[in-house]
């Protein structure tokens, strides 16, 4: 143990910092863990919103199924893949990516409503999904997701 005053108070400075580097680390932690979640989301949401868009002018234009989704198609970024809900719940793949699980839609949801949550593909793993309803039914709505 240090017995000259000056390596007990260099030691109270040594405790001191390593104490405030943890508590502002643990803070930080706190406050920033659900940013990249909310990041996510809201990028996610964007490309929804211009996915649904463009599939709307396409639609009003006269194209056709195929050519309206072979249009949405190279309009995917890289890392999201689009999905349509059906009314009854079925998930029909819009790009080639693999099958995700159920994804609950309210089934009261206005056209143009949003709604964020967490679904699991294949795998396994947790993915952050944004999806658009596209018209209510009485089953449920239609979405894309």
């Amino acid at each position: 143990m240090a017995r000259s005053l000056a390596a007990r108070i260099a030691l109270a400075f040594v405790a001191l910092s390593v104490a405030l580097l943890a508590g502002v680390g643990g803070a930080t932690f706190v406050v920033l863990r659900g940013l990249h979640g909310q990041a996510t989301d809201a990028r996610l949401t964007d490309i929804a919103d211009g996915i649904v868009g463009q599939a709307r002018q396409l639609v009003a234009a006269g194209t056709g199924p195929v050519g309206t989704l072979t249009a949405l198609r190279d309009a995917i970024p890289a890392d999201v893949s689009v999905t349509f809900r059906t009314a009854d719940g079925r998930l029909a793949r819009i790009d080639a990516g693999g099958p995700i699980g159920p994804v609950d839609v309210d089934p009261g949801s206005a056209t143009g409503a949003i709604t964020h949550g967490t679904a699991r593909d294949a795998a396994g793993d947790a993915l952050l999904f944004t999806a658009v309803a596209l018209r209510p039914a009485a089953g449920g709505a239609r979405a894309l997701v």
